[in-house]
């Protein structure tokens, strides 16, 4: 089970599984279980069908609907589980609604959960980013690098400046810290 979460993950991050459609291989191998398996691992809405139909049509071959069905069928079992939508929130990745409807609240509350983590943790990342970018252009303002400022008075002012939005974002990052802790907790 967990090679197959990091496959998923593998599909998501290169974004090549979730958009493109077959090859011409994979439409003459008849293989539409296992085609239509994928699609439900992915939670590829029921209309990925006539995507497929439409990539086979210059083969000649046509989908077995049937097949597919079944498959899809297979694949969302693993797609609408709460570990993989807690998978797919933790990583910044959209949802498809294609789970059964019982299931889709407490689905969303999970993803929401994880996705509360990612959006903190992405927050927290760009956030120490711009004090480092500010970090360095506060050294070049210290050794007089950066010259375009016509007065003292303005370099001065720039550098107060800086230093200020460092200890903002400092705090701003603790901030995160403890809500991304908290978010945490309620799992």
């Amino acid at each position: 089970m967990m090679k197959l979460g990091a496959l998923i993950l593998a599909c998501f991050t290169l974004s090549a599984c979730t958009y493109q459609s077959l090859t011409k291989e994979q439409c003459l191998s008849g293989d539409w279980k296992g085609i239509g398996y994928q699609d439900g691992v992915l939670g590829q809405y029921p209309d990925r069908i006539v995507e497929h139909a439409e990539a086979c049509a210059d083969t000649g071959v046509r989908p077995d609907i049937n097949a597919w069905q079944k498959g899809r069928e297979e694949g969302l079992k693993y797609y609408c589980t709460e570990d993989n939508f807690y998978r797919l929130g933790i990583n910044g990745y959209a949802i498809h609604y294609v789970c059964d409807k019982a299931k889709m609240p407490q689905l969303q509350k999970i993803y929401r959960q994880a996705y509360e983590q990612y959006d903190l943790q992405q927050k927290i990342s760009s956030a120490q980013q711009q004090i480092r970018e500010n970090e360095i252009t506060l050294e070049k303002l210290k050794r007089g690098e950066m010259l375009t400022y016509k007065t003292e008075t303005e370099a001065r002012a720039e550098l107060l400046r800086l230093q200020n939005q460092i200890w903002d974002l400092k705090q701003h990052i603790e901030q995160y810290q403890n809500s991304l802790q908290q978010a945490k907790l309620k799992e």
